[in-house]
């Protein structure tokens, strides 16, 4: 058990997908900035620290890659 949790809460186990992490991530998030809201606290995930933190996790496991646009086909006189 840690910090009230149980291995019997999570569906998956060790080791984890990415999406199930991204998942657990965003459902704390949410979670923390409701008991912040609902205790009266500012909160907000534009704060730097947390910002660039999320930026940081979606840098590195977000999305793959954007792909280049293909240059056009050259000209085959070389004109």
């Amino acid at each position: 058990m840690w910090n009230g949790l149980s291995v019997a809460q999570f569906p998956a186990s060790a080791p984890a997908t990415p999406a199930t992490v991204a998942d657990h991530l965003a459902k704390r998030l949410s979670t923390i900035g409701q008991y912040h809201r609902l205790a009266g606290h500012a909160f907000s995930t534009t704060q730097p620290v947390i910002h660039h933190t999320l930026h940081g996790i979606h840098r590195r496991h977000g999305h793959p890659a954007r792909r280049a646009v293909a240059l056009p086909p050259s000209n085959p006189n070389g004109v």
